[in-house]
Protein backbone atom coordinates (compact mmCIF):
# COMPACT_ATOMS: atom_id res chain seq x y z
CA UNK A 1 0.00 0.00 0.00
CA UNK A 2 2.87 2.63 0.56
CA UNK A 3 4.17 2.12 -3.01
CA UNK A 4 0.62 2.74 -4.45
CA UNK A 5 0.09 5.42 -2.09
CA UNK A 6 4.02 7.35 -3.37
CA UNK A 7 3.17 6.48 -6.65
CA UNK A 8 -0.44 8.15 -6.67
CA UNK A 9 0.43 11.01 -5.33
CA UNK A 10 1.98 13.71 -7.48
CA UNK A 11 1.35 16.11 -10.45
CA UNK A 12 0.71 17.65 -12.48
CA UNK A 13 -2.06 15.44 -13.79
CA UNK A 14 -4.46 16.83 -17.03
CA UNK A 15 -2.47 19.37 -17.88
CA UNK A 16 -2.64 21.24 -14.93
CA UNK A 17 0.47 22.93 -13.26
CA UNK A 18 0.89 21.73 -10.11
CA UNK A 19 1.83 23.65 -6.80
CA UNK A 20 4.86 22.48 -5.23
CA UNK A 21 3.39 22.79 -1.80
CA UNK A 22 -0.20 21.36 -2.42
CA UNK A 23 1.14 18.07 -4.89
CA UNK A 24 -2.15 16.07 -5.79
CA UNK A 25 -3.00 12.95 -3.52
CA UNK A 26 -4.47 10.77 -6.21
CA UNK A 27 -3.27 11.38 -9.85
CA UNK A 28 -4.53 9.20 -12.38
CA UNK A 29 -1.47 9.97 -14.91
CA UNK A 30 0.83 8.85 -12.18
CA UNK A 31 -0.90 5.67 -11.88
CA UNK A 32 -1.60 5.00 -15.83
CA UNK A 33 -0.23 7.67 -17.36
CA UNK A 34 -0.83 9.04 -20.81
CA UNK A 35 1.00 9.18 -23.78
CA UNK A 36 3.55 11.85 -24.14
CA UNK A 37 3.33 12.52 -27.43
CA UNK A 38 -1.16 13.76 -26.46
CA UNK A 39 0.13 16.24 -24.29
CA UNK A 40 -2.68 18.59 -23.98
CA UNK A 41 -1.36 21.40 -25.83
CA UNK A 42 -0.57 18.96 -28.94
CA UNK A 43 -3.83 17.60 -29.91
CA UNK A 44 -6.65 18.03 -27.05
CA UNK A 45 -9.31 15.74 -28.60
CA UNK A 46 -6.68 12.39 -29.14
CA UNK A 47 -6.06 12.87 -25.49
CA UNK A 48 -9.31 13.29 -24.56
CA UNK A 49 -10.22 9.91 -26.89
CA UNK A 50 -7.58 8.21 -24.74
CA UNK A 51 -8.56 9.37 -21.40
CA UNK A 52 -11.85 8.17 -21.70
CA UNK A 53 -10.58 5.30 -23.32
CA UNK A 54 -8.55 4.45 -20.50
CA UNK A 55 -9.41 6.12 -17.62
CA UNK A 56 -13.32 6.07 -18.42
CA UNK A 57 -13.40 9.95 -17.03
CA UNK A 58 -11.65 12.84 -16.36
CA UNK A 59 -8.92 13.30 -13.83
CA UNK A 60 -9.47 13.62 -9.96
CA UNK A 61 -10.45 16.47 -8.49
CA UNK A 62 -10.26 18.02 -5.11
CA UNK A 63 -8.57 14.08 -3.63
CA UNK A 64 -8.16 13.50 -0.43
CA UNK A 65 -6.88 10.69 1.46
CA UNK A 66 -9.67 9.70 3.85
CA UNK A 67 -8.92 7.05 5.32
CA UNK A 68 -5.71 5.04 5.65
CA UNK A 69 -4.92 1.71 7.53
CA UNK A 70 -2.27 -0.94 7.69
CA UNK A 71 -4.86 -2.56 4.83
CA UNK A 72 -6.80 -0.04 3.04
CA UNK A 73 -6.36 3.35 1.17
CA UNK A 74 -9.26 5.22 0.75
CA UNK A 75 -9.77 7.94 -1.39
CA UNK A 76 -12.63 10.99 -1.89
CA UNK A 77 -12.69 13.09 -5.32
CA UNK A 78 -14.58 13.99 -7.76
CA UNK A 79 -14.41 13.01 -11.59
CA UNK A 80 -15.79 15.12 -14.69
CA UNK A 81 -19.09 13.05 -15.79
CA UNK A 82 -18.68 9.83 -15.06
CA UNK A 83 -16.98 7.16 -12.39
CA UNK A 84 -13.17 5.91 -13.34
CA UNK A 85 -14.40 2.22 -14.03
CA UNK A 86 -11.49 1.84 -16.92
CA UNK A 87 -8.91 3.03 -14.63
CA UNK A 88 -10.09 0.82 -11.73
CA UNK A 89 -9.94 -1.90 -13.85
CA UNK A 90 -6.49 -1.63 -15.53
CA UNK A 91 -4.64 -0.84 -12.58
CA UNK A 92 -6.23 -4.16 -11.16
CA UNK A 93 -4.25 -5.82 -14.03
CA UNK A 94 -1.15 -3.94 -12.99
CA UNK A 95 -1.61 -4.45 -8.91
CA UNK A 96 -3.47 -7.97 -8.72
CA UNK A 97 -2.65 -7.94 -4.87
CA UNK A 98 -5.00 -4.93 -4.54
CA UNK A 99 -8.72 -4.58 -4.55
CA UNK A 100 -10.03 -1.62 -6.06
CA UNK A 101 -13.71 0.04 -5.17
CA UNK A 102 -15.45 2.97 -6.54
CA UNK A 103 -18.61 4.51 -4.87
CA UNK A 104 -20.56 7.10 -7.24
CA UNK A 105 -23.23 9.09 -7.75
CA UNK A 106 -23.72 11.43 -10.62
CA UNK A 107 -25.22 14.37 -9.85
CA UNK A 108 -26.96 15.82 -13.26
CA UNK A 109 -28.20 12.19 -14.30
CA UNK A 110 -29.34 11.18 -10.75
CA UNK A 111 -27.44 7.62 -11.47
CA UNK A 112 -25.60 6.28 -8.50
CA UNK A 113 -23.39 2.96 -8.13
CA UNK A 114 -20.76 0.97 -7.10
CA UNK A 115 -18.30 -1.29 -8.83
CA UNK A 116 -15.14 -3.74 -8.28
CA UNK A 117 -12.10 -4.43 -9.64
CA UNK A 118 -9.50 -7.16 -8.93
CA UNK A 119 -7.33 -8.74 -11.36
CA UNK A 120 -8.92 -7.38 -14.39
CA UNK A 121 -12.76 -8.13 -13.76
CA UNK A 122 -14.60 -5.47 -13.19
CA UNK A 123 -18.12 -5.67 -11.22
CA UNK A 124 -20.24 -3.21 -11.62
CA UNK A 125 -23.67 -2.35 -9.98
CA UNK A 126 -25.61 0.92 -11.13
CA UNK A 127 -28.80 2.76 -9.97
CA UNK A 128 -30.88 4.94 -12.20
CA UNK A 129 -32.76 7.39 -9.74
CA UNK A 130 -34.06 9.98 -12.75
CA UNK A 131 -37.53 8.11 -12.98
CA UNK A 132 -38.20 8.07 -9.67
CA UNK A 133 -37.29 11.79 -10.13
CA UNK A 134 -39.89 11.93 -12.85
CA UNK A 135 -42.57 10.23 -10.75
CA UNK A 136 -42.02 12.78 -8.32
CA UNK A 137 -42.15 15.96 -10.09
CA UNK A 138 -45.50 14.54 -12.25
CA UNK A 139 -47.24 13.91 -9.24
CA UNK A 140 -46.68 17.13 -7.42
CA UNK A 141 -44.20 15.18 -4.60
CA UNK A 142 -41.51 16.33 -2.72
CA UNK A 143 -38.23 15.70 -5.01
CA UNK A 144 -35.23 15.01 -3.01
CA UNK A 145 -31.95 17.19 -2.60
CA UNK A 146 -29.13 15.21 -3.09
CA UNK A 147 -28.22 15.92 0.49
CA UNK A 148 -31.01 13.40 0.78
CA UNK A 149 -28.66 10.55 0.10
Amino acid sequence: LARFKKLAAGGPSCGRRAQAETPDILNFNRLLPMPKDLLPSRCKDKLDDWIRANWGCRDAMDASLAKETSTTLVYEFWTAWSPPLRLIQRLSTLWTQCHFEVEYFIVHTWISGTARAHKGVLKHNCIDFSMELDEAYRSGRKVPSTGDF
